[in-house]
């Protein structure tokens, strides 16, 4: 278990993860911040040819951008309503 806390702090100091898999593919995750510090990711394979370079850095910052998304979604969702609706 303490390896895998290790892990876990690894890739929140590095905000992402990314691992070459024997099948030619790379799998790719980004963590999403929950208002209730619930262990969520959003993630891709993709073949190991086409992750590096520009290409790297793109599947990095739409992942991201996708994770902050779903963040500011749960957040949103956990506000109380007020209003008539």
């Amino acid at each position: 278990m303490a390896a895998f806390g290790r892990q876990l702090a690894h890739i929140r100091e590095r905000g992402f993860y990314a691992r070459p898999a024997q099948n030619g593919t790379v799998g790719v995750a980004v963590p999403v911040p929950t208002p209730d510090g619930t262990l969520l990711a959003v993630g891709i394979s993709v073949p190991e040819i086409r992750y590096g370079g520009e290409h790297r850095e793109h599947i990095q910052a739409e992942l991201q951008r996708t994770a902050t998304a779903m963040a500011d979604s749960l957040a949103a969702a956990t506000k109380p309503r007020t209003g008539l609706c």
